[in-house]
């Protein structure tokens, strides 16, 4: 009896001890998962910021705002595989916020019809520029994006992000995906810092744009300036020219040098030789002039 208690003891143990192995395994195995999950996460989110900076970076280098608009839209599309891209500027008013750029066949339509929505509506893409803050749809404004818009009908994820730099908005761009949880929160701000970007290089093109309008008002002013100016002084003195050498020559080799002063042409100096003029001869006549 006492033999038999203690095989009866060990075998308990043994079972306990097969237990505890089976538990330790089990725990091993769900750790494994859950650094594979996190390995995982980390490379999904390495890779969503290496996109988020390549945008970004893209689009300071254009400054001209329609071609950074169309580019972005497509750029976005097909890195964060949306289905529709779409971005949206505050007109003159405040009021409206109209549809300036967008991919796909529904874009196009949109583009043609100007569609635009109004800021002080309920539509997620109107709150995203009244509260300059990220909005990410719920199943709510799912089925509200549905109805104002049934050119977009399979949509299962939506995020807004706004356009603003400083305290001013300049609109909204919106990211379509037919997948569920396409956007997740804690990548709102990833996504958020992609539209900075783009905000901040939109504007920087308005004021390139500006610059470049200023100054060609500027260089037409001088312009119209520097025509009367010598136009009075022909006027004045009608027999501005003057005239050296022979001025019969058979078979001469002639040049004209253009006698300009910031990009206006007021004359020209004519000249003929009985050889071809070298390179060297021109450039001197050039520096002249």
């Amino acid at each position: 009896m006492f033999g038999a208690v203690i095989i009866q003891g060990y075998q308990r143990l043994e079972e306990e001890f097969i237990q505890a192995q089976k538990q330790i395994d089990a725990t091993l195995n769900t750790l494994k998962e859950e650094r594979s999950n996190l390995e995982n996460k980390v490379q999904e989110r390495t890779l969503l910021l290496h996109k988020v900076n390549e945008v970004g970076q893209a689009a300071t280098a254009i400054l001209n705002p329609e071609e950074l608009l169309l580019y972005s839209a497509i750029r976005i599309k097909d890195e964060f595989d949306c289905y529709h891209t779409a971005f949206y500027m505050v007109d003159n008013t405040g009021q409206w916020a109209e549809l300036k750029e967008a991919t796909g066949e529904a874009g196009k339509v949109l583009r043609e019809n100007r569609y635009r929505l109004d800021i002080s509506g309920k539509n997620i893409v109107a709150r995203a520029i009244r509260e300059k803050q990220g909005q990410i749809a719920s199943e709510a404004d799912l089925q509200q994006a549905r109805l104002d818009n049934p050119l977009l009908p399979y949509t299962r994820s939506q995020i807004v992000l706004p356009l603003f730099v400083g305290n001013k908005v300049h609109g909204a761009m919106e990211l379509h995906s037919t997948k569920d949880g396409a956007f997740p929160l804690l990548d709102l701000d990833a996504y958020q810092n992609m539209a900075n970007g783009i905000a901040t290089a939109l504007e920087n093109a308005h004021l390139f744009q500006e610059a470049q309008q200023s100054l060609l008002e500027m260089r037409t002013t001088q312009r119209q300036y520097l025509q009367n100016s010598w136009s009075s002084l022909v006027s004045e003195s009608p027999d501005l020219e003057y005239a050296l050498g022979d001025t019969d020559l058979n078979n001469a080799k002639e040049i004209e040098i253009p006698l300009s002063l910031r990009e206006q042409v007021l004359g020209k100096i004519q000249l003929a030789n009985v050889s071809d003029w070298s390179p060297e001869q021109k450039r001197l006549v050039e520096e002249i002039a």
